[in-house]
């Protein structure tokens, strides 16, 4: 006979299956509070990189390092 090796679901689904409702309660609540805590990291660092973005921007204009707008659109068409 072959044994198929559970992943990591199968085996946290067959856990959860054969605990007591008190423990599901409590695992649903850490999974959602680890989901939670990722997505604001996730936010955190998209408001980082926009924020940097707009430093490196500012940065450039006040260095004087743009170009007119007559000159962003130059070869736009070209193929």
């Amino acid at each position: 006979m072959v044994y198929q090796k559970m992943t990591t679901r199968e085996k946290l689904i067959q856990e959860i299956n054969q605990s007591p409702d008190f423990v599901v309660e409590e695992l649903l609540d850490f999974l959602l509070f680890i989901k939670s805590r990722r997505n604001q990291v996730e936010d955190d660092v998209i408001s980082e990189s926009a924020a940097e973005s707009f430093r490196q921007g500012w940065h450039d204009v006040v260095n004087g390092n743009t170009l007119p707008v007559s000159e962003l659109w130059e070869g736009i068409d070209a193929e």
